[in-house]
């Protein structure tokens, strides 16, 4: 069974006369995040990164920040956890969406300079308010039901492999650029499952700490409960 990351909402029910759990899934698409508005403030790396080893290393090779802004990927270096100014400058010009990479390169206490060893983490930037569907958990529930599960014909499909469909919701609510990224193995539940979630109402956009409107990226997942 596929783990949710940075969970949003888990939906599960038993459809009478089969014999397995169907799992309906739902999360924003990222695996660590920090808030926009949090990176106006970091002056170093552990002001994201709560659980940055500080204590144990000895110095710095290099720190790599490497984010994207207005599309573009870039990347400035610097020579310790304090950010510089251009890194700074980087991470609040980071778009929302964005994923923001460390690549720390550094020698440990009590270690010679030159045995230099590596570590590396991302973010996604994630909107202060993110976007919900607008009648709640239930009403989503029901319309994957009532749009995908229920038109399968059940009795003649086995153990479904998580179907996914990755989709945006833009700034006036509405579902943008769905597309299918995990196969349930039967394409009737791949097309049916692609079609809801396009055909979704208006969610309540996701919006940055000052109400400004903003876009969010999220997955949906139909399948049977194979274990963890």
């Amino acid at each position: 069974m596929k783990k949710s990351i940075g969970t949003y909402i888990f939906l599960f029910f038993t459809f009478l006369g089969f014999s397995q759990e169907m799992d309906i899934a739902i999360w924003g698409v990222y695996k660590k995040s920090v808030v926009k508005e949090q990176l106006y403030n970091a002056k170093t790396i552990k002001d994201i990164n709560a659980g940055y080893p500080t204590s144990w290393i000895g110095g710095y090779n290099s720190v790599e920040v490497i984010a994207s802004c207005d599309g573009q990927v870039k990347k400035v270096v610097g020579k310790s956890d304090v950010l510089n100014t251009e890194q700074v400058r980087l991470l609040k010009a980071a778009d929302f969406g964005a994923k923001i990479t460390f690549k720390v390169k550094y020698f440990a206490k009590n270690a010679s300079e030159d045995d230099i060893n590596e570590m590396t983490f991302t973010y996604t930037v994630v909107p202060k308010v993110e976007a919900v569907y607008p009648d709640g958990e239930l009403a989503l529930k029901n319309y994957i039901q009532n749009n995908v599960l229920a038109k399968l014909d059940l009795s003649t499909i086995q153990d479904i492999e998580f179907a996914t469909v990755r989709f945006t919701i833009n700034t006036d609510g509405q579902v943008i650029g769905a597309r299918l990224i995990d196969t349930s193995g039967y394409k009737n539940a791949d097309n049916l499952l692609l079609k809801a979630v396009s055909y979704m109402k208006k969610w309540q956009p996701a919006r940055s700490a000052k109400g400004e409107r903003v876009k969010q990226e999220f997955e949906l997942s139909i399948g049977t409960m194979l274990g963890c």
